[in-house]
C-alpha cells in the first residue's frame, strides 16, 4: 500500500502516523548502518514519492533539532555523518528558526519576531 500526500502530512491519522514512523526507524537504522542520509531515505518503501519527500525534509529538521539545536552537534559534524552538505544543513536550520518565530507569534501575540540564524 502506498501512502500519498501533498505538501502537508494529512492531519497523522493513525495509518500515517504508523508509515511515519516505520519510515523514520528505517531512516535511523540505515544510518546506524553507515548510510547517508540521502541513501538512507532513498530505501524508503511503499511510499508515494510525495511522502517520501515530506517524510525526508521533516525527519531532517528533526534530526538538525536534536543533534544541533539540542546536543550542540556541531554543522560540520552532522556533515559529516550525514553526508550532506553544509549549505543544506544551514537552510535547514535557517527554516527551523523561521517556524519557531511563526509558532511564537501566533501562540504569543506580542513575540517580536528575533529568533534568527545568529541566535544559536
Amino acid at each position: 500500500m502506498s501512502l500519498e500526500i501533498g505538501r502537508e502530512w494529512p492531519g497523522f491519522t493513525q495509518e500515517g502516523y504508523k508509515m511515519y514512523e516505520k519510515a523514520t526507524q528505517q531512516i535511523r537504522n540505515a544510518l546506524a548502518n553507515g548510510h547517508t542520509y540521502d541513501q538512507a531515505c532513498a530505501k524508503l518503501r511503499g511510499l508515494a514519492a510525495s511522502a517520501r519527500s515530506f517524510i525526508s525534509d521533516d525527519f531532517l529538521k528533526i534530526i538538525v533539532a536534536e543533534e544541533h539545536l539540542g546536543n550542540s552537534t556541531s554543522l560540520d559534524d552532522l556533515t559529516f555523518a550525514l553526508g550532506l552538505s553544509r549549505e543544506r544543513l544551514e537552510a535547514v536550520v535557517a527554516g527551523l528558526l523561521r517556524e519557531i518565530n511563526r509558532a511564537a507569534a501566533t501562540t504569543v501575540s506580542d513575540f517580536p519576531p528575533m529568533v534568527s540564524i545568529m541566535t544559536h
